[in-house]
């Protein structure tokens, strides 16, 4: 009972209600509203640049285009973002050029060395005992040809070369053969086990170079003694004892990079990451092991 009208009336409560519930949500979405706004022009200049980068990838000699002012902050942001990318540009593209100079001017003396071995060979008064060093020589000039092509293939991010594929097994003989001598005079084993072979099918070039760069690397920087290759479903593994000087993971880590670790590594990672390869290392115990996972995982 409303006494003198003092209470609101039940209409007009309903009316206050709706207005309160009506504005709630205009607030709401205006809050929204100018929440995206801010989100999306603080962003802006990210979206920019990765646009300007997919347009790069169709149309390599287009420049980066800026759209936004440089005097204010997102202007600013667009600016150093573009800069930094156009100076990572410019230093891929310098490696590149080097890369493939530097190839290609090693042909040359390959194809003199690679000519003179053949004429050698031909020539009737050399003695038996020239033809190991001749074969040696041949075997490192085919070894640096496909060095170079390889090393032309990763700086133009080529997904596969001009290569013969053989099995796995077989690459992994040739490699041992090849540093068969070397393993010797430096008073050390190879032993080859090959638990499950699977026939797994590779590239011979960067197969080859994969392992050619781990085996040597056992062998120059191991310590005497036993090397072992294990061969198991399209698995290759070095299995190598380090010198007692390296034992720790610091200690190797820092004479690694002084004795030369470092080069081969670095060959071995950009092959077999071109190749879609699996590279592991693992250092424990005093013993250094390398694995390259050559088979494709099944889904």
């Amino acid at each position: 009972y409303d006494v003198n009208d003092v209470e609101l009336s039940e209409a007009l409560e309903r009316k206050i209600t709706k207005f309160i519930a009506i504005g709630f949500l205009v607030l709401l979405l205006c809050f929204f509203a100018i929440f995206h706004w801010v989100v999306k022009r603080a962003l802006a200049p990210m979206y920019q640049l990765i646009e300007q980068v997919k347009i790069r990838q169709s149309e390599p000699e287009r420049p980066i285009e800026l759209k936004l002012p440089n005097d204010n902050e997102l202007g600013l942001l667009n600016a150093t973002l573009a800069d930094y990318s156009k100076r990572i540009e410019a230093f891929v593209r310098r490696e590149r050029e080097f890369t493939s100079f530097a190839s290609h001017e090693l042909r040359t003396p390959v194809t003199v060395i690679k000519g003179a071995t053949t004429l050698l060979k031909l020539t009737p008064d050399v003695s038996d005992k020239c033809q190991k060093p001749i074969s040696r020589i041949e075997r490192s000039v085919q070894s640096m040809e496909d060095m170079i092509e390889m090393l032309l293939s990763l700086s133009r991010e080529q997904q596969s070369l001009a290569s013969d594929v053989v099995e796995l097994q077989d690459v992994l003989h040739t490699v041992i053969l090849n540093l068969q001598d070397k393993a010797q005079s430096a008073n050390a084993s190879i032993t080859l086990c090959v638990e499950e072979d699977g026939h797994q099918q590779v590239e011979k070039i960067p197969a080859e170079l994969v392992l050619t760069n781990l085996l040597r690397n056992a062998i120059q920087h191991g310590e005497v003694g036993e090397i072992s290759v294990t061969l198991k479903q399209g698995k290759v593994s070095f299995l190598n004892n380090l010198p007692t000087s390296l034992n720790s993971t610091k200690t190797f880590g820092i004479r690694s990079r002084e004795r030369g670790f470092g080069l081969g590594t670095v060959i071995v990672e950009r092959i077999c990451q071109s190749q879609d390869w699996q590279y592991q290392t693992d250092l424990s115990a005093g013993k250094y092991l390398a694995t390259v996972t050559f088979a494709k995982e099944q889904a």
